[in-house]
């Protein structure tokens, strides 16, 4: 009883749409637009029964591929060296893997590796091409790795302030500086250098300088501690690097000379002011090539003597030098010529100095030979000796530096220099030996 009235149950339901469709026909004979929907929709339900004809998204696609490749590695690099990870997998054994063209091992029958490769990254995207062989397909991916180097940080900018230091030992066979014939006094004596300069910079090639010298110097023998000088130098100096393609420099400072040749000086173990001066000067200087410069100068001091006023007035100076090389060896020479006009005319001279320089630089080292020749000649007759002074001195030099870092030099100088004159008490010779460290900052 009960399956036939299941039975009937069904085909009731299989019989409603047609029962619907007659019953809107009737209702609206004409209606045909009414007719295709309902045909349309049924014909929609039927493509709905088949599967097969579902179309698969892009994942699925990507899911269901044979050979799969996956980057372990993170896509952005820090660092140009490292090791590329990544997995590969199959729906059948692996047989060959290789990356940018470098066969890679493969464990027989597998269907799964994981592997690494060094690598040396350049900047910016890298490209790695893996290739895959299974039983059944073969497969190519591009892996990207993208080397971001670090923003290199620019070194901090040095401070506007240069510093120099020198400290020195001076021997000398004739500290006095007597005449021949005389009894010479050798002696030793130390020497303190400092020079400290403040750069204001106005523009690449415009500046503005600030700067201090200090020298002192003490007689090892305290019975010369008379022939101890302080020197001490203050000047502002405005410089334009590239001027008409020269560069200038003007400036203006004071010199201070101080001694102990005073008995009062000797007795305290102070110096005491002997001379000052103000100054002005102009200087240029033209480059030729990489190796040769040209450079002149010019500058006027005005001079005043503390225990005399025979020799205040102005010294006038000019220096002409210049600077080349050739297979490695620096040559330097140059012409310096100091006139005189003091408010006593016997005390007026003019000077006239030559140098010439040879250095040949080898690893650490430098050695260099020098020459120096000055001319002085006065203007008037000497009240004294009732004689024009007139005196030439020469001297020789032999140099050798080492640097043991480009902050630390160390010196050694060989000094001969002989004096003659028509004076036969300004006559002399001395040899010197100087050693000394130079610190520069």
């Amino acid at each position: 009883m009960h399956i036939p009235v299941l039975f009937i149950f069904i085909l009731g339901l299989g019989s409603v749409p047609s029962l619907l469709a007659q019953v809107q026909t009737q209702q609206n004979p004409s209606d045909n637009a009414s007719v295709q929907q309902v045909q349309l929709s049924s014909g929609s339900l039927e493509g709905l029964e088949d599967l097969s004809t579902l179309q698969q998204s892009e994942a699925d696609r990507e899911l269901l591929k044979e050979i799969q490749i996956i980057r372990l590695s993170p896509g952005i690099i820090k660092k140009p060296e490292g090791l590329l990870r990544f997995q590969v997998s199959a729906f059948s054994p692996i047989l060959a893997v290789k990356v940018n063209g470098y066969a890679q091992m493969v464990s027989p029958g597998t269907d799964f590796m994981e592997y690494e490769v060094p690598y040396q990254l350049l900047p910016g995207a890298n490209q790695f091409e893996v290739f895959v062989q299974t039983r059944d397909a073969e497969y190519r991916q591009i892996i990207l790795l993208t080397y971001e180097p670090p923003q290199s940080i620019k070194p901090r900018a040095p401070l506007p302030v240069d510093l120099i230091i020198i400290l020195g030992e001076t021997y000398s066979d004739n500290m006095l500086l007597v005449p021949e014939g005389s009894t010479k006094k050798p002696a030793s004596k130390n020497d303190l250098l400092l020079s400290l300069s403040y750069h204001l910079n106005f523009s690449e090639a415009q500046k503005g300088s600030m700067k201090g010298l200090l020298k002192i110097e003490r007689q090892k023998d305290r019975s010369l501690a008379s022939q101890e000088i302080l020197f001490r130098q203050f000047s502002l100096e405005y410089q334009d690097r590239d001027l008409w393609g020269f560069s200038l420099s003007s400036g203006l400072g004071q010199n201070v000379i101080s001694s102990k040749s005073s008995a009062r000086s000797v007795k305290s173990g102070e110096f005491i002011k002997s001379s000052e001066s103000l100054f002005l000067f102009g200087s240029g200087e033209k480059k030729f090539g990489k190796n040769s410069s040209f450079h002149m100068k010019m500058q006027l001091e005005m001079q005043n003597k503390v225990a005399t006023d025979s020799e205040d007035g102005t010294l006038t100076q000019i220096y002409l030098d210049g600077k080349t090389s050739f297979f490695g060896i620096r040559l330097t020479g140059g012409l310096q010529n100091t006139s005189s006009a003091f408010k006593d005319p016997v005390s007026n001279y003019q000077t006239s100095v030559y140098d010439l320089g040879i250095q040949y630089p080898w690893a650490s080292w430098i050695f260099g030979f020098q020459f120096r020749t000055s001319d002085q000649k006065y203007k008037e007759l000497d009240p004294g000796s009732q004689i024009i002074p007139n005196h030439k001195q020469d001297l020789i030099s032999l140099q050798s530096k080492y640097s043991f870092s480009k902050n630390m030099i160390g010196n050694l100088t060989l000094n001969q220099t002989q004096k003659a004159s028509n004076d036969a008490s300004k006559a002399y010779q001395e040899s010197q030996v100087v050693v000394q460290l130079i610190l520069i900052y």
